[in-house]
């Protein structure tokens, strides 16, 4: 294909035809820039409404906003460890910490001018509410719980910052949202019928969003201020250790020189990113500004390369062992250990990468893709020197498997990351600067999460006092008549509708309160049910309109958003069976497994993907049409929906469209040399 082509490669995929003869390895130059690249995009993320975080400004202004980013996670790192503090005096000084950064990194701006003195005052203001909290906690526990005018005052205040920091930060939406809560809250006793409430005074509901351990202080923003913090700073810390890089070349190891070696390479090392990484976009834009690059290169087109990466990142969500924040929060839903999440995430994950590299897989043999020649692959030797980087990674899976806490695991494997970085060689030793760095931009980082956490707090609060959440589950399951499989797409389509305007975390927490106590009263396992709520919580990142993760691929790919949304969602369809597959069936969440029937399930949803990748890309052994395509769809859905009868019929299915496949290949392949004489 040559460079023409490949600068047009957005015509569509059916255009390409015929082999791809060069292999493409980045030079210096190009990974200085491609590591350039990474880090403006990390820099300047938007989310959903479009928010920017800002950080420019002067010399001292940086300077300020770096230290209260080392001081932040210094706190975390002191609080969750050898500084033992009152649960609402460390939530104080946690909001403290992110309402002052995220005044100061998310701009106010006037006629497209930023208004720095405005942003200073919310800042200080913003730390002021949280600092109250801290030195008014004692007085206020062994008194009588009354309220007094100061602290109406400064209940009023941190509730009007939280939600203006959240808007910034986050988005209109779930600004939005505590504040229908609150009108629900204080004038809900004006509701007639089973939604109205006895009603609340001002006073009491202020008390409790903010005094006293619920509401902004409540579950959420104590699981923030922890687990989230702590393993958002480790993914931070251990990114700049250069893992990123070791993750990339070994990919390029394994599957760089098989067909569609660069977009396996997205999809390994995606995966491997993942499992330290909280976000999808941030993983779109650390791995995605090196392969995408090497995909559009390699002859993939610009949309489907956006894809790939929007797709494999995406799924480092539900990648164990870190997974997404929501993952944290389920945790206390479930009073479960955290090594139980991972284990019921693993078969699933594993399941939706799968689907993703064979997608890949087929993909590059219709476009004729060969691989990178074996000369250009990294030597084993050269990688054996960074193997160490894998010790933090280890120590965090092996900590939660012992039955050790997720914070311990965080830290232990941070204390792991220092000594894996500290004994590689000189170019590529963890330095104290980068430590520094890594604590600073993991502050950052962890924001978007810290302030939604907050914000959803007061929702579960209102949900907590006025018993709505009880309410919302019966109706859920009234409207559904019963039908679980109507229950699950009506929570489905809640889940993907809520995300449109909220992160993942926002919106588990939204829909495991209200919705998925319903699914539970239905018969699904717990844990099911808010893997379930999880799951399409995290596939928002891929699915049109709003989709983060497409559409920060779209931008290193130079794609149309849409059209790498789309592509990322066919990709991942998978994904967006499987959970129907563990809601009627949670053994696949090692949920009562029982040996046999586990590896029964395991190998019929695992060839189910396949076939469902084959389906998808319109290729096997040569390309299908359009009638056996449709075989394979029917086949792949029979055999990954658990039952034995299914199983039964996919298998014939698939087994006979697979042999009419081959029968058709012979043939046409038998033509060819008379139709070329």
């Amino acid at each position: 294909m040559n460079k023409t082509q490949n600068e047009n490669n957005d015509n569509g995929e059916a255009e390409r035809s015929g082999s791809v003869e060069q292999s493409y390895v980045m030079t210096k130059e190009e990974y200085a820039a491609a590591e350039k690249l990474a880090g403006e995009t990390l820099a300047n993320l938007k989310d959903t409404d479009g928010k920017v975080a800002d950080t420019t400004g002067t010399p001292l202004f940086k300077k300020i906003v770096y230290g209260i980013g080392v001081a932040f996670a210094i706190f975390g790192l002191s609080t969750n460890s050898f500084l033992q503090m009152d649960l609402m005096k460390k939530g104080g000084i946690f909001l403290s910490f992110v309402l002052a950064l995220s005044f100061l990194l998310y701009p106010t701006k006037i006629k497209g001018r930023r208004i720095y003195a405005v942003d200073v005052i919310l800042a200080i203001l913003g730390m002021s509410v949280g600092l109250y909290t801290y030195f008014r906690t004692d007085s206020f526990q062994t008194g009588v719980l009354e309220m007094t005018a100061v602290d109406l005052f400064m209940s009023i205040l941190a509730f009007v910052l939280v939600i203006l920091a959240t808007r910034k930060v986050v988005g209109n939406a779930l600004a939005i949202l505590p504040l229908l809560f609150t009108c629900y809250a204080l004038f809900g006793n004006m509701i007639p019928g089973a939604f109205g409430h006895y009603g609340f005074s001002y006073e009491r509901f202020f008390m409790r969003m903010y005094m006293v351990s619920e509401g902004v202080y409540g579950l959420c923003t104590q699981i923030a201020s922890s687990y989230i913090f702590l393993f958002i700073l480790f993914g931070a810390v251990l990114e700049r250790s250069g893992v990123g890089q070791f993750f990339t070349d070994s990919a390029n190891r394994i599957a760089g020189a098989s067909a569609g070696g660069p977009a396996k390479v997205a999809v390994i090392s995606s995966g491997l990113m993942g499992m330290i990484s909280g976000s999808a976009a941030a993983n779109v834009a650390t791995t995605g500004a090196f392969t995408i690059p090497m995909m559009k290169k390699e002859g993939f087109a610009n949309k489907f390369a956006g894809a790939v990466e929007a797709t494999a990142s995406t799924g480092g969500l539900i990648m164990p062992p870190v997974m997404g924040s929501a993952a944290y929060l389920m945790v206390q839903y479930l009073n479960v250990p955290y090594s139980r999440i991972m284990l019921a995430a693993l078969i699933p994950a594993f399941l939706y990468y799968l689907s993703c590299f064979f997608w890949v897989h087929f993909e590059a043999l219709r476009i004729g893709h060969r691989g990178k020649d074996r000369k250009l692959i990294p030597k084993l030797a050269d990688l054996k020197h960074r193997i160490w980087l894998l010790l933090p990674l280890a120590g965090i899976i092996f900590g939660m498997v012992l039955g050790y806490t997720p914070i311990f695991a965080a830290l232990f494997g941070m204390a792991l990351c220092l000594f894996a970085g500290l004994i590689q060689k000189p170019e590529n030793r963890l330095s104290l600067r980068k430590i520094v760095d890594g604590f600073s931009n993991g502050s950052k980082s962890a924001l978007t999460a810290s302030i939604a956490c907050v914000a959803a707090g007061i929702i579960v609060g209102v949900c907590s006092m006025t018993g709505i959440g009880q309410i919302l589950t019966y109706n859920i399951v009234a409207i559904s008549g019963g039908s679980l499989f109507f229950a699950l797409i009506l929570t489905a389509f809640s889940c993907l509708l809520l995300s449109m305007g909220l992160p993942a975390t926002a919106c588990y927490v939204l829909v495991a309160t209200i919705v998925a106590p319903a699914l539970i009263e239905m018969g699904v396992a717990p844990i099911a049910a808010h893997m379930f709520v999880f799951y399409f919580a995290s596939l928002s990142n891929v699915t049109p309109p709003v989709a983060v993760a497409s559409y920060t691929a779209a931008g290193l790919a130079d794609a149309k958003p849409f059209e790498v949304a789309w592509q990322a969602m066919k990709i991942a369809l998978p994904g967006f069976i499987v959970p129907f597959l563990f809601a009627y069936n949670p053994i696949i969440l090692f949920e009562n497994a029982e040996p046999i029937h586990l590896i029964i399930v395991i190998i019929t949803s695992v060839t189910g993907v396949i076939f469902m990748a084959i389906a998808g890309a319109g290729r096997s052994f040569d390309k299908i049409k359009m009638p056996l395509r449709l075989s394979y769809i029917i086949s792949a859905l029979l055999l990954i929906d658990p039952g034995y009868v299914t199983d039964i019929i996919g298998m014939v299915l698939i087994t006979a469209t697979f042999m009419l496949d081959w029968i058709i290949f012979k043939k046409n392949k038998e033509k060819k040399p008379s139709n070329i004489a």
